[in-house]
């Protein structure tokens, strides 16, 4: 298998209406997932790695429909392909998936098998290393129909999964569902506003600095392909669907690309794909739709790009700030099985968006300066879920200390000063950026020789 790295360059952080790319090759070793598209891929952000899930290959009816589960170990680089206990899952293609980290679980919903068998199942995989086991849900409620290429995310203020579109081998749906995540349990959404077109493979993200989600694009049976964007603001009970109209270059109509939100500079970042206005138009582009502005940004590769493609999976390494892309097709007879690795440009910790707390009611460097290594207490005054990131002086992720859930109480935590990849950092200026409850709380750190 060929894994490539495309990394975007920085840029000396200064404004830009474009980004700078280029691409990296990276040997890996087998075993690797078989060539396939519409997989399915989450970020188990808990235990550092990327879980992958179904696809299909060659030919449109007879060819060949997968079930299996691989994990990409984000800190080395290695696929390794995993087996649960249980019974699986038809195999399928093009469900919805979203990674619920407080149940340590992937949930699949619906696709379809290579002979236009529609599904409106659940299925649930905990993600306990060494544990990992298939259940099959059976959620109360209304259940949503069969249908594929249906998109959900989290909204994890209401702790529930939000689903929007998908089709049946004829036409497609505008509907907006919600899984309560606590009791498994579907609910029909009637949001205010005028809804999005009836779609599917589009795109949709979380937004939690608006509590919202944003659909991009897509298509339907009999119409043209879309290049619109929608957001839905997701107060409970009152769920309302706008239209967004962003300014900048626009992406060219597509339908079956990739799109992620990408936490630190708050933006939509997207690509691939293909359109078919009477013959087919197959993307190697990427792009990026500023939230906290609404404009469109294109990406721009420095030497060469990836080869054109749709229908891959894609889903956000928070550790080393990049997007992970996996496979893809051309005309349903080329397969890929290559991996990319997309890393963002990151915004100075003094530009970052995010609204800093600076104080120390929740994060106390014990020595500041100090030597390393560091001691650092948290006090978390109820449990939840924590994030504990250290950024240098320009604005790169360093290293993450904490993500996942966390006990009420003090908790200390050394670190050796050691970076993600286990290199000793240089003396200098540190961040020490510290997500709880809503808030986002900085400390800074002088680590001396």
């Amino acid at each position: 298998m060929k894994v490539y790295k495309l990394v975007i360059i920085a840029g000396l952080l200064i404004a830009s209406t474009l980004y700078a790319a280029d691409f990296h090759l990276i040997a890996t070793t087998p075993p690797t997932p078989a060539p396939r598209s519409f997989s399915s891929m989450v970020a188990d952000t808990v235990h550092g790695q990327m879980i992958l899930f179904g696809g299909w290959s060659i030919g449109m009816i007879g060819g060949q429909v997968f079930n299996d589960v691989w994990a990409l170990d984000t800190e080395n680089e290695t696929w390794r392909m995993i087996e649960p206990s249980g019974s699986a899952p038809a195999a399928r293609i093009d469900p919805a998936a979203i990674f619920n980290a407080a149940k340590n679980e992937m949930l699949i919903f619906g696709g379809r098998d290579d002979y236009y068998n529609y599904f409106n199942d659940l299925w649930s995989l905990s993600l306990t290393p060494g544990s990992e086991a298939w259940t099959q849900l059976n959620p109360s409620g209304t259940l949503p129909s069969p249908r594929l290429g249906a998109k959900a995310v989290v909204d994890s203020v209401n702790n529930r999964m939000i689903m929007f579109g998908g089709t049946t081998s004829s036409s497609g749906f505008d509907e907006t569902w919600a899984l309560d995540l606590n009791t498994y349990t579907w609910s029909l959404l009637d949001p205010a506003g005028t809804k999005p077109p009836a779609r599917q493979a589009h795109c949709a993200i979380y937004d939690p600095s608006g509590h919202r989600m944003i659909i991009y694009a897509g298509s339907n049976w009999g119409a043209p392909v879309m290049n619109d964007v929608w957001s839905l603001d997701l107060t409970y009970g009152s769920e309302t669907w706008q239209q967004l109209f962003p300014s900048g270059q626009q992406p060219g109509a597509r339908t079956q690309h990739f799109g992620i939100y990408d936490q630190y500079n708050n933006d939509l970042v997207t690509g691939f794909g293909y359109d078919y206005p009477g013959y087919f138009i197959h993307y190697d582009d990427a792009w990026i739709l500023k939230l906290s502005s609404m404009t469109w940004e294109r990406i721009i590769p420095q030497t060469t790009t990836p080869v054109a493609r749709r229908a891959s999976c894609a889903a956000y390494d928070p550790n080393e700030y990049r997007v992970i892309i996996f496979g893809g097709n051309q005309y349903n007879s080329l397969y890929f099985d290559d991996t990319y690795e997309l890393t963002l440009d990151m915004v100075g910790v003094s530009e970052n968006p995010k609204d800093y707390i600076q104080d120390n009611r929740y994060i106390t460097i014990l020595q500041n300066p100090s030597r390393l290594p560091s001691q650092i207490t948290l006090h978390i005054p109820s449990p939840a879920y924590v994030s504990l990131k250290i950024y240098d002086n320009a604005g790169r992720i360093i290293k993450t200390l904490i993500q996942g859930p966390k006990s009420a109480g003090n908790h200390n935590i050394n670190w050796e000063g050691l970076d993600a990849r286990g290199r000793k950092v240089v003396a200098g200026t540190f961040y020490f950026v510290l997500e709880l409850d809503g808030e986002v709380i900085q400390e800074k750190s002088v680590i001396l020789n």
